[in-house]
């Protein structure tokens, strides 16, 4: 069973913030501030689900601890080094790049898949919380094209 302990200060970081990262990935492919909220406290609740469940997942269970903090808030936190939103998603892809390169590296090959499938759930969490290119509710779709490609972006990044 892999722990906490079996990643380095660096590669633990990588993967507390992953799940921001995925978050931040499908807020900026189709950004609207209503639609943000929503997606935002979809993430939230999953992973918060995930502090209920988690099962005899020791992986799982570890980050689910870390969200229990208040301090891991700060550390969730990603410091966008610009404004640019291409180089902003360059850097939340590479988050989540190198959280899935730990995983793949320290735990056994269940809990990697677990892991990063739980990770990509974010994602779809994310993606389906609130409709696209409505007005006051009217119209729309579930997924937007740009949100089904960023997707497709974070399922390569973490090699699922």
């Amino acid at each position: 069973m892999t722990t906490k302990a079996d990643f380095s200060t660096e590669e633990w970081q990588s993967i507390v913030q992953a799940p921001m990262a995925i978050g931040g990935l499908v807020t900026l492919a189709s950004p609207a501030i209503g639609d943000a909220m929503k997606e935002s406290m979809s993430v939230a609740k999953k992973i918060a689900e995930l502090a209920q469940n988690t099962g005899n997942e020791e992986l799982l269970g570890a980050l689910a601890e870390e969200f229990k903090s208040r301090a891991t808030a700060k550390e969730a936190q990603l410091k966008m080094e610009t404004r640019d939103p291409a180089a902003v998603k360059a850097q939340m892809l590479g988050v989540v790049q190198s959280a899935a390169a730990a995983i793949d590296a320290k735990a056994t090959p269940e809990e990697a898949t677990k892991a990063k499938q739980w990770l990509y759930s974010l994602g779809e969490a994310a993606a389906n919380a609130a409709k696209e290119g409505d007005f006051m509710g009217i119209g729309g779709q579930k997924v937007s094209p740009e949100e089904e490609a960023v997707l497709a972006e974070i399922k390569t990044a973490l090699g699922i």
